[in-house]
């Protein structure tokens, strides 16, 4: 439980990375850099995604439970 949300974040926060670092490597690189760069960048930011609806679920049963933050 204690890692729920950074799991959560983690998660919710890749696709937000590599959306910006798209729209930024344009502005520094073109041509064959470009696409050397995007090309890294797809590696980077690789993951398997989890299921954060259940993980949400379970952290909001638990603040139910204790009718405060588990922190």
């Amino acid at each position: 439980m204690r890692y729920v949300l950074s799991r959560v974040q983690v998660d919710d926060t890749i696709p937000k990375i590599d959306g910006w670092a798209k729209k930024v490597l344009p502005y520094v690189e073109e041509g064959d850099r470009l696409r050397t760069q995007l090309a890294g960048l797809k590696k980077l930011a690789r993951y398997q995604p989890i299921d954060t609806v259940s993980l949400k679920r379970m952290f909001a049963d638990r603040i139910i439970d204790l009718e405060a933050y588990p922190f």
